[in-house]
């Protein structure tokens, strides 16, 4: 899909709107950018209630509910750009750091455990 917006000779502008998921997004927003493509990245629990109560949820939903939130706030959506590259760097360094706490702590309480069990 992006790769058909770069290479389309017609004159008509894309723009992307997707949730922000973190690293996740991450790889499609320095995609975007990286061919100068206009993107907006809104939080999920935005779009979430901006719906209002909804039931259902797999991904042709959730596309299709993403898509709806676009359209009718198209005027107040503000084009996303990534973070300087040392605020990125930090950012993932501190994502990387929790990950390393939540492992620790998986450790500690594993080895509580055992030693519980084996007395």
């Amino acid at each position: 899909m992006i790769a058909l917006a770069c290479c389309s000779g017609q004159d008509f502008s894309h723009q992307y709107c997707f949730e922000n998921t973190g690293n996740y997004g991450l790889l499609l927003a320095s995609l975007l950018e990286e061919r100068q493509l206009l993107y907006y990245q809104v939080p999920a629990l935005e779009i979430k209630l901006s719906q209002g109560i909804q039931r259902g949820k797999n991904d042709k939903v959730d596309a299709w509910r993403i898509a709806r939130y676009a359209k009718m706030h198209e005027q107040e959506l503000i084009p996303s750009a990534l973070s300087e590259e040392v605020l990125f760097t930090i950012k993932n360094f501190l994502t990387y750091r929790n990950f390393l706490i939540k492992v620790r702590t998986q450790f500690k309480n594993e080895k509580k455990a055992f030693y519980q069990v084996s007395k």
